[in-house]
């Protein structure tokens, strides 16, 4: 029997799926350089302690096929929810951050969407060239697509800027879900409902990415 991952390039057999599992909750809790290849063959049920190489060849193999495992699902429903903000008028900023953020909240159970928000906050501050997004691009078109648009809108930002702001938008919703868990078993959570909780956060992410530049830059 054989599993297909995130991408289609590829099927991993049952035993390289539960290395991926492992690795991204290992990577997430404690961070993609403090876990080695054994404990991840371990946490996996794997006898072999080289299974890891056997399978991905490389740690940065492991890192990319695990950020790939869950992909096209994601991917699938940013196109559905990219067809509904069109529907509804222009591509805002806001829109597409919805587009963009708000499937993460729809395609995971909760254990499943913890170890996936643990590990892409491990990714999140990587160098922009060398974050596993642009070597799935091409199994990944709506999520291309939406950063592309973001970009064109936020285009009289200098680019690093833009790659400051963007990632800090992300951290802010991928945070939020620890507060919305916190907030969920409170006496004072002020928002009517879930919903409201996450119009407020794109709100606020949308704030982060389009306020006014005046820091002054470097020349």
């Amino acid at each position: 029997m054989t599993t297909t991952t995130g991408s289609p390039r590829k099927e991993y057999s049952d035993g390289a799926w539960q290395l991926m599992v492992a690795a991204e909750k290992l990577f997430g809790h404690r961070g993609i350089e403090n876990v080695s290849l054994r404990e991840i063959a371990t946490a996996a049920g794997h006898a072999n302690n080289s299974a890891v190489q056997y399978h991905f060849g490389s740690k940065e193999n492991l890192v990319q096929a695990v950020f790939e495992m869950r992909l096209p699902a994601l991917d699938a429903a940013r196109t559905k929810r990219l067809e509904i903000e069109r529907a509804a008028g222009p591509l805002t900023l806001r829109a597409l951050l919805a587009a963009l953020l708000l499937p993460v909240l729809e395609e995971f159970d909760d254990q499943s969407l913890e170890n996936f928000v643990l590990f892409m906050t491990r990714l999140a501050h990587r160098r922009t060239a060398e974050h596993p997004f642009f070597l799935a691009a091409d199994i990944a078109p709506a999520s291309v697509e939406i950063v592309d648009e973001i970009t064109r809108l936020l285009s009289h930002l200098p680019f690093e800027v833009f790659s400051i702001r963007l990632r800090l938008g992300i951290d802010l919703f991928l945070d939020s879900l620890a507060e919305r868990n916190r907030i969920q078993q409170s006496e004072q959570n002020p928002y009517l409902d879930e919903s409201a909780f996450w119009n407020d956060i794109l709100d606020l992410a949308t704030a982060v990415m389009q306020t006014p530049l005046t820091a002054p830059l470097k020349s």
